[in-house]
């Protein structure tokens, strides 16, 4: 939802909001999470246009990270035996890749992959950035 807007003559704008996102988290080397896969954080929206026909789109949150309980294969030291060890993983909110969309109402997906810096491999984020327009006499509506 986006609280402020300074619109220009020429049709340019800024304009800055806020929401929330449902984050899901999937781990790697075949370990399960026990505690849920998904946590809820705040995100703010940067929405900048020249031209009133497009808009760059920046999602972004500085919400606290995330406690994953992980139940993962793996060998019990000393025994060479093989059985499940608890662990577990904080993770950060992902920030989001800038998206540029055409003003109207839709929805523009975004994927970004990326080589992840710990054993599991590679990781990436994906979604869809939709906008909707609200009527002024329906400012919370859809």
């Amino acid at each position: 939802m986006l609280s402020q807007i300074a619109p220009q003559a020429d049709g340019s704008f800024v304009a800055i909001g806020y929401g929330q996102a449902t984050v899901t988290f999937h781990p790697g080397n075949n370990c399960h999470v026990e505690n849920g896969d998904t946590f809820t954080a705040q995100y703010m929206v940067t929405m900048e246009s020249d031209d009133g026909r497009s808009a760059q789109v920046d999602i972004s949150s500085d919400d606290e990270s995330h406690e994953f309980k992980l139940l993962c294969p793996g060998l019990i030291q000393g025994r060479g035996a093989s059985r499940l060890a608890q662990t577990s993983t904080d993770e950060d909110p992902p920030g989001l890749p800038t998206v540029t969309v055409a003003l109207r109402e839709g929805a523009q997906p975004f994927s970004e992959n990326f080589q992840s810096d710990r054993s599991a491999g590679g990781a990436g984020d994906a979604g869809t950035v939709t906008l909707h327009y609200c009527t002024p006499d329906q400012p919370n509506g859809r």
